[in-house]
């Protein structure tokens, strides 16, 4: 008996832990958004191309729009 309690209490406390969290977690119809912009945000600018990096440093901004947006900083 005690230790169905025991056990009881145990998945309880553990369920409430891992609902508490779940907000923090991505999901995944934002994951692929998220990495995408992430990725195109650390590369933006990392080329000798200087045409290709002034296209970039003009997108960054809509970049981290689009990365707010989607709640990516979770």
């Amino acid at each position: 008996m005690k230790l169905n309690v025991t056990l009881f209490v145990s998945f309880t406390l553990l369920s409430l832990t891992l609902a508490a969290c779940a907000p923090f977690s991505p999901n995944n119809r934002h994951a692929g958004v998220c990495n995408e912009i992430n990725s195109q945000m650390i590369f933006s600018g990392g080329t000798s191309n200087t045409r290709q990096s002034n296209i970039q440093n003009a997108e960054k901004p809509f970049l981290q729009r689009a990365y707010t947006k989607d709640n990516c900083e979770r």
